[in-house]
């Protein structure tokens, strides 16, 4: 309210909660500008890679595609979420949805329904898997919903738990789930191995892949930032590839900006302030930006 009625200049980031209709030109006028910001945040589905079938490379690249990540991006993340196929530091593009696919590759890697009841079988047991998530979140709770529907489409149950913060946490340092949601809020310069190393300790899937500990080897002794990106593009294709996580989004973040402000420049996540200056009265706004859209 203070943004829009002009007693601040710069809010650096609306609410999801006020997109879209606070940000309509209508409810904006025409003193504010949105831009849109590109923090290095973003959302993904940890695996536990210690338990079977999660532990095959084979079914986790098939349920990898039974996640509607361009649907539910556009209906449920209000266009503000960029569907991923990796962790956003490699080049890889969006997995894609394809139910003939995933259901192809369980069929080849051996899960089959061996006493035509619907389910996939592994051994004598039907495939079941567990999915926690942290009560209150109707975005979350919809997804799992719809991404448990398509796992019973091909045959694999999923049983979905809501669970308040603490017990979340616990569950998770524990081990004991098969699935969990979690949101990445990073930064482009961090150490990857608290996430992706052997002994991470943010690595709550366990995950652990001899090749990665490599490139890990790797981005620790590179010498300039280009040699450590270069290492980072390298890591995000191979954890693509072996999906110890459903990577699903990259999430932007909008700032509402007042025309009077000029110079001003975005750099990733962050303002460049540095050129900065505030228009008088009724100056023309020759640099004022337009709204932008999503890079």
């Amino acid at each position: 309210t203070r943004t829009k009625r002009g007693q601040i200049d710069v809010l650096p980031q609306v609410l999801p909660i006020h997109f879209p209709d606070q940000l309509e030109p209508v409810a904006l006028g025409s003193q504010l500008h949105v831009y849109r910001l590109t923090p290095l945040r973003f959302a993904f589905v940890v695996l536990n890679t210690k338990h079977d079938p999660l532990s095959d490379t084979r079914f986790r690249w098939a349920i990898a595609r039974l996640w509607q990540r361009d649907r539910l991006a556009k209906d449920l993340h209000q266009g503000l979420a960029r569907p991923l196929g990796g962790p956003p530091f490699g080049d890889r593009p969006a997995t894609a949805f394809d139910r003939n696919a995933a259901n192809a590759a369980l069929d080849a890697a051996g899960y089959r329904d061996l006493n035509a009841d619907g389910v996939r079988d592994r051994g004598d047991a039907p495939l079941r898997l567990s999915f926690i998530h942290v009560a209150g979140s109707k975005v979350v709770a919809k997804e799992a919903h719809q991404f448990a529907m398509e796992l019973r489409r091909a045959g694999v149950l999923l049983d979905v738990t809501a669970l308040d913060p603490t017990t979340f946490m616990a569950r998770l340092k524990e081990g004991n789930f098969d699935m969990a949601p979690l949101v990445w809020e990073g930064a482009p310069d961090e150490d990857p191995r608290a996430l992706f190393g052997p002994d991470g300790i943010f690595n709550y899937g366990g995950y652990k892949s001899p090749q990665v500990d490599g490139l890990l080897g790797e981005w620790v002794v590179a010498k300039t930032p280009s040699e450590r990106q270069s290492t980072l593009a390298k890591l995000g294709d191979l954890l693509a590839a072996e999906n110890p996580a459903l990577y699903l989004y990259r999430f932007d973040s909008l700032a509402l900006v007042n025309r009077r402000v000029r110079g001003l420049s975005v750099v990733g996540e962050r303002f460049d302030f540095r050129h900065v200056w505030l228009a008088q009265g009724d100056e023309p706004a020759k640099d004022a930006p337009s709204k932008t859209s999503a890079p």
